[in-house]
């Protein structure tokens, strides 16, 4: 028997509420994705129990497990999957649609987790829109539930006594792997099963223990309050910069694990989780789980402008108000073999899976089926045009990769030197002057600032910061190097160094606010630069409402929403207010008589900033330029001219 069934389903809505406030932007629950981590302690718990007692009795059956399970997850899935699919026909612009229709195929072969680690980051502000992206940690209980009842069996059947043991070391290799993974590769870290693994562990661990001693014995309930308080405290103190999952994942874990073993009838915990409305939600948590993240995205893409946190609210409710009927009519008739034939289930699934994988290579094949409404009539093949802009070739990202393509002739008269907003430079410099000699240095995110580097991702993922030092310091001995070079163009974001609050790493490894530090770093560049006898002019870079908007993808949802252009527009004065650090170190370097290209010029001509003019979108994202903007800028800014006309 699978002990405190009242009390575990009240920690199912101790997990689920956090998850679907968090999604909905609610700043104060902005460690809610732990409630993911109680989830996988539950689902590791009763799987094992389940598993402990038919294996004991000699009743364990592969092919019932399997059935089983499908029976508890894949109908509702595959409801709220369906229904997704309609409402993304209507709601998703093709770019869009291509992202929702290739998440699709990976949802009935159980490895949406790998997609989502290939394609996206968890916390990254576009996570939100996307429909399908909690079903991550479905693939994973899943990835689980296929091998974990073969070792079980096969422990099982080569002797009981090791069985925990082996629980242990494989959760103890996992939990360490999660931690030494979030330094190197944070998102597989927090997708993959492999590091995740421990977590359905603990609650399997729990399970043993109950099995053994016949039931959890004695309840504490001070055991089980501060179970309670691990998580809550889980809830409201982590945040999307928290090192996670790793060993701060322990946390939620642990309190998931004290909650399951000592939560009962007998103390407070367990009366307030066997709450009938706690109790409740439990029920019917996995169906609002489902139904939560497709409501809030499809919420984000219906709104033109970004939506209030009231309708945000409005559709977080609204999953719980789907979520009764989904169990009611879907999962409880399915879970029930009488209700449902295994035959019938096995046709219902096998059918969804056609159609779910169809429907979505479809959307792949047809760039996010982009005949389905009037986009193309204006602005024809905007998945190409909102392409990533490398440069001169997809090789020129760092200095240890550079290949002949990232320059245009042997003997370079300009040195191209920065992150991603100088490779968007690329084109309009050609445009310019198609013969143009030039060499690319450039890297992601890395400014071209020596002896300083961005902090990005978690607060001690020192190894990127590391490489793009490295990288800096490559650019300036071949710039040195190379005697044929005359102009060296600088092109950045800079918001990574110069505004406040922005965090930069030092070569010596110490970590120092960007700002007017910041400033004398890129001075103290500039002048190495000159010293070795090249002349420099700096990009600034486009003017941006401090990233509130995706002004390429504005653009398709204006028309798609039939929506006037003229709603993408911002004012000039709207960027200056977002980035006044930025602006003011680029006017104090002109002051210093550096050369500065203000790309807001080309851009807001009149004050206003336009994401399109004559029919030309200029941004394909929410700051960096697409390859036409960059190419009508070029010519009309005449940047070539600039560069070569700069005074020494």
């Amino acid at each position: 028997m699978i002990p405190y069934r009242r009390e575990i389903d009240g920690l199912r809505a101790l997990a689920v509420v956090p998850v679907v406030l968090f999604h909905a932007g609610v700043e104060r629950f902005s460690g809610g994705f732990v409630g993911v981590d109680v989830f996988f302690v539950i689902s590791g718990y009763l799987i094992t129990s389940i598993l402990l007692k038919q294996l004991d009795a000699g009743t364990f059956s592969f092919a019932a497990f399997y059935e089983r399970r499908a029976r508890r997850i894949l109908p509702a899935l595959f409801l709220v999957v369906a229904c997704s699919m309609v409402v993304a026909w209507f709601a998703l612009i093709p770019p869009d649609m291509e992202d929702f229709a290739r998440s699709l195929s990976y949802i009935p072969v159980f490895l949406t987790n790998v997609f989502f680690y290939r394609e996206s980051d968890y916390f990254a502000t576009g996570a939100e829109w996307m429909p399908l992206l909690h079903t991550w940690s479905l693939a994973v209980e899943e990835q689980y539930y296929l091998l974990f009842p073969l070792l079980l069996w096969f422990l099982w059947r080569r002797g009981r006594a090791g069985i925990p043991w082996v629980f242990l070391v494989i959760a103890l290799a996992s939990l360490m792997a999660s931690e030494w993974m979030i330094g190197r590769d944070a998102p597989a870290a927090f997708f993959l099963l492999q590091f995740r693994l421990w977590e359905l562990l603990a609650g399997a661990g729990v399970a043993w223990l109950h099995a053994r001693r016949g039931g959890p014995g004695v309840c504490s309930g001070a055991l089980a309050g501060a179970g309670v308080l691990l998580i809550l405290a889980s809830v409201f103190a982590f945040d999307a910069s928290t090192r996670f999952p790793g060993l701060h994942a322990l946390l939620p874990v642990a309190g998931a694990v004290l909650v399951v073993m000592h939560a009962g009838p007998g103390n407070l915990a367990g009366r307030i989780l066997g709450w009938g409305p706690c109790v409740g939600i439990g029920l019917i948590s996995y169906s609002a789980y489902l139904w939560h993240q497709p409501l809030l995205a499809f919420v984000r893409h219906l709104s033109f402008e970004p939506p209030s946190q009231a309708a945000l609210l409005i559709a977080a409710g609204a999953s719980f108000v789907l979520a009764y009927p989904s169990w009611r009519f879907v999962e409880q008739p399915f879970r029930r073999p009488g209700s449902v034939t295994r035959r019938a289930l096995v046709g219902t699934l096998a059918v969804a899976s056609v159609v779910v994988i169809a429907f979505g290579s479809g959307g792949r094949v047809t760039e996010g089926y982009d005949r389905r409404a009037g986009v193309g009539e204006r602005f024809p093949d905007m998945n190409a045009r909102l392409e990533r802009t490398p440069g001169l070739a997809r090789y020129c990202e760092a200095a240890e990769k550079r290949q002949p393509e990232c320059a245009t002739d042997e003997r370079p008269e300009i040195l191209l030197w920065g992150d991603s907003y100088a490779m968007h430079l690329v084109k309009g410099l050609v445009a310019d002057n198609p013969d143009i000699r030039m060499v690319q240095f450039t890297k992601s995110a890395c400014g071209p600032v020596l002896g300083a580097a961005p902090v990005r991702g978690h607060p001690d993922d020192r190894e990127w910061s590391e490489e793009c030092l490295a990288h800096n310091e490559a650019a300036i001995r071949a710039l040195e190097a190379a005697d044929s070079v005359r102009h060296v163009v600088i092109g950045s974001w800079f918001y990574y160094y110069f505004e406040p609050g922005r965090t930069i790493q030092l070569v010596d490894g110490s970590r120092v606010s960007g700002g007017e530090r910041g400033v004398e770093l890129l001075q103290a560049t500039i002048d190495r630069v000159r010293a070795a006898g090249k002349r420099v002019t700096v990009f600034a870079p486009t003017p941006t409402e401090g990233g509130r908007r995706d002004y390429g993808r504005c653009v398709v949802r204006a028309v798609w929403l039939r929506e006037p252009l003229e709603a993408c527009e911002f004012p000039r004065s709207a960027w200056e207010q977002a980035h006044p650090g930025t602006v003011a170190s680029l006017r104090a370097l002109e002051q210093a008589s550096i050369p500065v290209v203000w790309l807001a010029d080309g851009i807001c001509p009149d004050g206003t900033c336009k994401p399109v003019i004559d029919d030309v979108v200029i941004y394909r994202d929410d700051g960096h330029l697409s390859k036409e903007g960059s190419e009508y800028l070029g010519r009309t800014m005449g940047w070539y001219r600039q560069v070569t006309e700069t005074a020494p």
